[in-house]
């Protein structure tokens, strides 16, 4: 299928860039701030699993493409004869980038009859060569891209905003993880009042994220929550934010857990989870919490809302969201 819009793949650009934009064949962070096209593409440590059923591609007009990480996802879905549970493989790939980006994906099963990219109210404009999808974006998007039809094995895309400003990793207030896999002692991070968790672009923790009785307190970035019991918690607290984090595979319980706290805003939140009970962001009791633009592909509940829980007695908003329930609801809500 092709766009009118559209360039044949290998000739041109794809989108036209933006007005007094500038390229070169390594478009990355060395980019200045002045670049109205810029893309960054974080690396992924040894240790963390890939998935070569797709491979992943971006450049900005006129520059050089980039080879973009895809991850292993495990999804779970319900076997309607037997209700058994089946784990499946899936894909995940990220990067950051203003203005404009072209992306090629490349589906190692070989030719492609058909694509759907969704959410279907994006319309995002394709194009399909072979074994090779292109298209290009013009602001950050949460996609699922699914070739003949395919749910399961299906590759999502995070192309985020570049951050603003990213923490310096000797201010006292900043517990920083630079690229890598990091661990902690009884893999718990308690963090405390005033401080803030910063997951750089390449950093992966596998350890569950815990505020619990604290206030100002932030944990943001490009990292990764990996093979944790849980990836977040925020337990009697207040005015807390959760913004650009990925939460892959969990070992058990919820991606995010908010429980009597109040003033908690959950920002561009992505994650997968493959467990029994494997919700993606509870709310128990709690008040003046903001989800926004946030990616779930959870086993149970995408988003749950409880008026009252165990220790925890909700004005909840939701705005612009991607929610894929394999096994659970999308959302609920109980009282």
């Amino acid at each position: 299928m092709r766009s009118p819009a559209v360039a044949p793949l290998g000739r041109g650009p794809f989108l036209r860039r933006s007005a007094g934009a500038t390229a070169g064949p390594e478009d990355g962070p060395e980019d200045g701030p002045e670049a109205a096209d810029r893309l960054v593409v974080h690396p992924v440590p040894t240790g963390l699993p890939l998935n070569t059923r797709f491979s992943v591609k971006a450049r900005t007009p006129g520059g050089g493409w980039r080879t973009v990480p895809v991850l292993r996802a495990r999804t779970r879905t319900v076997d309607e004869t037997t209700g058994a549970g089946i784990v499946r493989n899936s894909s995940v790939a990220n990067l950051d980038f203003t203005g404009t980006v072209e992306i090629e994906v490349t589906a190692a099963k070989g030719a492609i009859g058909s694509v759907r990219i969704r959410p279907s109210s994006y319309a995002v404009e394709h194009e399909v060569s072979g074994d090779t999808v292109r298209f290009g974006l013009t602001q950050p998007r949460n996609l699922s891209i699914e070739i003949d039809g395919d749910l399961h094995d299906n590759l999502h895309l995070h192309a985020n905003p570049i951050e603003r400003q990213s923490p310096d990793a000797d201010d006292p207030d900043v517990l920083y993880f630079g690229p890598g896999i990091h661990t902690v002692p009884d893999n718990v991070l308690q963090v405390p009042s005033g401080k803030t968790v910063y997951l750089a672009g390449g950093a992966v923790l596998k350890a569950r994220v815990d505020f619990t009785s604290v206030e100002n307190a932030r944990l943001i970035g490009r990292g990764i929550l990996y093979d944790t019991d849980g990836g977040t918690t925020v337990a009697f607290s207040r005015n807390i934010e959760i913004d650009g984090i990925l939460v892959l595979d969990p070992k058990s319980g919820y991606s995010c857990a908010i429980g009597q706290s109040q003033q908690v805003t959950v920002r561009n939140l992505h994650s997968y989870s493959c467990g029994q009970w494997g919700d993606g962001i509870d709310v128990f009791s709690s008040e003046d919490v903001l989800i926004e633009g946030v990616f779930m592909r959870n086993s149970d509940d995408c988003v749950a809302v409880y008026a009252h829980r165990w220790d925890y007695s909700v004005r909840a908003h939701r705005r612009e969201k991607a929610l894929e329930g394999d096994a659970g609801e999308r959302r609920a809500v109980a009282v």
